[in-house]
């Protein structure tokens, strides 16, 4: 899976799965300063790329399948970054839980949060989508579950695009 990271922020989820997982494995040359941002209960964990070593300064950060982070490119060029490994098959769970968490599918597929990803909810559950403006910036699109209508609006997810989920009871997706 090829993913695009223009200059600012963007939101990004590992899509396929492989044995070694760690930020320095998928990510080993990116522009100096670079930044990964990944959200674990009540706080982020901050690696950054020092070009001078070429290396993080946290290079066993766990971007694994279906975890979401945050990616700052401080360049002004666009940055392709190509993921490895494999579909996943079988039954699969990517457990959400209750509170604030960042996540990704588990199968790479460009669709809907209702219909494609089925993204289970409950009344008054959030997703945000983040969208770089291309520009250095970006803003959030918000998905809120109402029962019977599910996701309102419904959010598309591209393949490696990561979304900062609101839960207020734990659920598998």
């Amino acid at each position: 899976v090829n993913l695009l990271l223009p200059p600012g922020l963007s939101l990004i989820a590992n899509p396929l799965s492989y044995t070694n997982n760690t930020l320095a494995f998928w990510m080993p040359l990116v522009p100096d300063g670079a930044q990964v941002y990944k959200f674990t209960p009540g706080r982020f964990e901050v690696s950054t790329f020092d070009a001078i070593d070429s290396g993080w300064s946290n290079p066993n950060l766990d971007v694994s399948i279906g975890t979401g982070f945050y990616f700052h490119n401080p360049s002004t060029n666009v940055l392709a970054l190509t993921f490895v490994g494999e579909l996943l098959q079988g039954e699969l769970v990517n457990p959400l839980p209750a509170g604030i968490s960042t996540k990704g599918a588990l199968v790479p597929q460009d669709g809907s949060i209702n219909t494609v990803h089925n993204i289970p909810g409950e009344s008054g559950d959030e997703i945000r989508g983040f969208t770089n403006d291309l520009q250095g910036a970006g803003a959030y699109e918000v998905s809120v579950y109402t029962a019977g209508q599910g996701w309102l609006p419904d959010i598309q997810l591209a393949p490696g695009q990561g979304s900062w989920i609101q839960k207020q009871h734990p659920q598998d997706w």
